[in-house]
């Protein structure tokens, strides 16, 4: 090194000479990491081109940092360390803003801790030192290994090089991002071996203990209250393109439901960073050091183009909540417009998390033309290998062997065509809710707040309507004390003034549900004059009242449309703008109660055959339910209900609803996907079924309207 200067800083010396006049030059090594420009990724990229610089003295080098330079501070952590080295953070190179590559001439490639290149790169990378998935974009040599740092590979072959002494400034930039990222080699399931070994030689070249190094790291990166939540966001931001969509991860050393509680306008600035970037989808990877917790929160941008599904958030929470893995619970329902899930397993982090929501989001195997055609044994379940043992789950033996007990012909079929890799599916999806079955019990099944929850003991129901209550509907008057109880918000249907089928312009939005307030609480001598109405069902042998005023706004989810020609077969109108939105406070009631009186209205009607007409359109945003349950409502649909159920027909589907089915693979009859259709238009729908008695919400027209326009168009005389 020349005298007075460091390594890194003569490094860098260099390299912007070379940024002046490259015209000059032979051979030009480029060193670049990824776009997050985290820890790891800026000193893998200085470290391996200090040792090119070494190796080929004769050739340029040239490191670059992948962000804008305004971004590279607000990395709290590389701030500090690069001040403990005495390395200026002014003098990084920053790519693209100041670097044309097309004005280099041939310059050589290497990409560190990533291996999907801007494309500007691309007809350059000559080699990638990465411990991501290999996404094979690029045919080059490549050193990619599942460690828990990029920086431990970059160590790797700076220590094996007989011909390169070390320096300190390099050493120890290289064990700052094997601890920060293995959290000090404690990790669980982020550390490996060759982490460990890759520490325990760089030591000796460091003149700081490994303990006072993280906690210095550690500290500096969870300082983030100088910074604005845009700054948070954009601190440690990576961009991902999942087929037709681009997709931001975001890094954030908080937890999402803190920054709800503690900031202002922290969903306007989702929103507006969002829209900075182009984003169709944004996933908050959220941690907390003590005590350790992660936190996964999507969020969509409103206002995106029409061919953007309005869903990805479900899709992509359905995906998450079957991953064994990870173990993601829902938590902060209604706290902002997206969806929050607390992680089981804190090990995991965004290098395995990025590769599972991008995989969602990548709908090949769905066909688009309305109709059902993907036959189900292709259709992929997204998890990671089976962890499950069978032989070691007694009781989730027994309530599979119950479950089976149980099946009607269409179940018993699908289990003997069933092959292994399915079989371990069903039992890692059986696994998944028995996991979160207690909490799901606690608040789907027990209905009545003046009794204990108690989890089903039978995944198999019958459900049928005990007593007759309503006035006009015949049914009789019965009251019950009941602690907090809500009033329900006046109608969901929305105000759309159509005067004919051909003057709609703009899909209908849903209003906002208010919160609502609670009904009085009733003496026991009032009860006899109580004018609320009760519905009864038996799930499972046990007991079940529904509510029909806890529910009236939702009531008209179901109604009868008529029955099919001159037969028995009976037709069920289900809309989905009447579910009940998420930011209600007892939306998991809400949704229990609206299920079950689904269930009872079905019941009811038919006798023999019929049909099912679900209207996804018009749904309220963040409306749908998780896949635990659509899981557990499916096992609570009666046997005769199943098997005599001839036709599901789904206008206007969703990703969502696409995603939910193909999730839904490991618990549904092979059977079930034969009566599954997918149906783009109402006037596709007409030729399947009369709509003469069935009354079409508004809003599924507005849907109708806008997507089929020419289904609307009238010829002039």
């Amino acid at each position: 090194d020349q005298e007075g200067m460091s390594a890194i800083e003569e490094l860098l010396q260099k390299a912007h000479e070379i940024i002046r006049q490259p015209e000059e030059l032979n051979t030009i090594r480029i060193v670049i990491g990824n776009e997050s420009c985290d820890l790891d990724s800026t000193s893998c990229l200085l470290a391996l081109s200090h040792f090119l610089f070494k190796k080929y003295p004769s050739d340029s080098i040239l490191p670059l940092v992948h962000c804008h330079r305004e971004d590279l501070p607000l990395r709290q952590d590389i701030v500090w360390l690069f001040k403990h080295l005495n390395i200026d953070l002014t003098q990084l190179i920053h790519f693209p803003e100041e670097v044309e590559i097309s004005k280099l001439p041939d310059p050589q490639v290497t990409l560190v801790d990533h291996n999907v290149p801007d494309e500007t790169l691309c007809p350059h990378v000559t080699e990638i030192i990465d411990h991501h998935d290999d996404a094979q974009t690029i045919r080059c040599p490549r050193t990619i290994e599942p460690v828990g740092s990029c920086a431990t590979l970059v160590g790797e072959r700076l220590l094996t090089d007989k011909e390169y002494e070390i320096p300190e400034e390099v050493a120890t930039l290289l064990l700052a991002a094997i601890l920060a990222d293995t959290a000090n080699l404690l990790g669980e399931g982020r550390v490996t071996e060759k982490d460990k070994y890759i520490a325990s030689l760089l030591v000796h070249h460091v003149s700081i203990t490994t303990d006072e190094l993280y906690n210095q790291i550690s500290t500096a990166r969870y300082n983030i209250s100088d910074l604005s939540t845009l700054q948070l966001l954009r601190a440690d931001f990576k961009i991902s393109q999942a087929g037709d969509y681009q997709l931001g991860f975001c890094t954030i050393r908080s937890l999402i439901t803190k920054l709800v509680t503690e900031r202002d306008n922290v969903e306007q600035d989702l929103m507006l960073f969002s829209h900075q970037n182009n984003l169709h989808l944004l996933v908050l990877l959220c941690i907390q050091m003590k005590p350790l917790r992660r936190q996964i929160a999507l969020y969509q941008p409103p206002d995106l183009p029409p061919d953007i599904p309005q869903d990805l958030v479900d899709s992509v929470a359905a995906t998450l909540e079957t991953d064994s893995e990870l173990q993601v619970e829902r938590v902060g329902e209604g706290m902002f417009d997206g969806i929050v899930l607390e992680q089981g397993n804190t090990s995991i982090s965004r290098k395995q998390i990025l590769p599972i929501v991008t995989r969602c989001l990548h709908h090949d195997d769905f066909d688009t033309s309305g109709s059902y055609l993907i036959s189900p044994d292709h259709i992929p379940v997204i998890t990671h290998k089976l962890t499950v043992e069978e032989d070691k789950d007694d009781n989730l033996k027994k309530e599979l062997t119950k479950e089976k007990k149980n099946l009607d012909d269409e179940d018993i079929e699908r289990d003997k065509e069933e092959d292994e890799s399915q079989r371990g599916s069903l039992l890692q999806l059986e696994s998944i809710s028995a996991r979160l079955g207690e909490s799901m019990d606690s608040f789907a099944l027990a209905q009545d707040s003046d009794q204990a929850p108690s989890p089903l003991s039978s995944h198999n129901s019958s459900v049928f309507n005990i007593n007759d209550r309503s006035g006009s509907m015949g049914e009789d008057k019965q009251s019950t004390r009941q602690e907090d109880e809500t009033r329900p918000p006046p109608p969901l249907e929305p105000i759309i003034d159509i005067i004919s089928p051909h003057e709609i312009s703009s899909p209908a939005v849903l209003p906002t549900q208010s919160e609502i307030p609670p009904i009085p609480e009733y003496l026991p001598d009032e009860e006899t004059q109580d004018t609320r109405d009760f519905r009864y069902v038996l799930i499972d042998g046990e007991e079940k009242r529904i509510n029909l005023k806890f529910i009236e706004s939702y009531r008209p989810i179901v109604q009868h449309g008529g029955y099919l020609g001159n037969e028995q077969t009976a037709v069920i109108i289900i809309s989905a703008c009447y579910l009940p939105p998420k930011s209600l406070h007892n939306y998991p009631q809400m949704i229990s109660q609206t299920f079950f009186y689904v269930l009872s209205v079905v019941d009811k009607l038919v006798v023999d055959d019929y049909i099912i007409v679900y209207l996804h359109s018009g749904a309220p945003r963040n409306s749908m339910p998780g896949i635990q349950w659509f899981h557990r409502f499916y096992r609570m649909i009666d046997r005769r209900l199943r098997k005599h159920l001839k036709h599901l027909y789904i206008v206007h589907p969703s990703f969502w609803v696409k995603t939910m089915f193909r999730l839904a693979r490991p618990f549904i009859s092979r059977k079930f996907y034969r009566k599954l259709h997918y149906i783009s238009s109402l006037q596709l729908l007409s030729t399947h079924v009369s709509l003469d008695q069935v009354v079409i919400p508004q809003v599924v027209q507005s849907v109708d309207q806008n997507l089929n326009p020419e289904d609307y168009q009238t010829s002039t005389s």
